[in-house]
């Protein structure tokens, strides 16, 4: 698992001026990070048998440099935060057309129990799917992500 995705930017992923949408750079994210839960066994199904879910708390994205639909571009995903007991998360996303560096995304989550509607933590027999996800240089076992 690499954390790195191509775009496959459709018509309606476009503003008037042909630029991608602000708003397709915040569902390109969620997409990837739901999609490497899922690689990792962690996917919205299996939460959902197990109880539990993702929650967002912030989500944050800082634009450099256009993306157009010709432009040949990905997306990387990284864990950059992980809390010790698995409650709380955050991870960075990567936009790129070749490797000009055009947006990052940065967001910091949490988990839900879908019953009580509360903050929970998941089984400790879940932290061999977070070592899986790949890391930025910078990560952190803070807790107040």
């Amino acid at each position: 698992m690499n954390g790195i995705k191509p775009i496959d930017l459709r018509w309606s992923d476009l503003d008037p001026v042909g630029h991608m949408k602000h708003s397709v750079y915040y569902d390109l994210a969620a997409s990837q990070r739901i999609g490497l839960l899922h690689e990792v066994g962690l996917g919205i199904q299996e939460l959902a048998a197990m109880g539990f879910g993702p929650v967002l708390f912030k989500e944050v994205c800082t634009f450099r440099r256009e993306i157009r639909s010709s432009d040949q571009a990905h997306i990387t995903a990284q864990l950059i935060g992980l809390s010790d007991d698995l409650g709380r998360f955050a991870f960075r996303h990567e936009f790129f057309k070749g490797e000009v560096f055009c947006a990052r995304l940065e967001v910091s989550c949490a988990w839900i129990d879908l019953n009580k509607r509360k903050l929970t933590t998941p089984p400790e027999k879940y932290r061999p799917a977070f070592d899986q996800i790949p890391r930025s240089d910078d990560f952190s076992n803070q807790t107040d992500i």
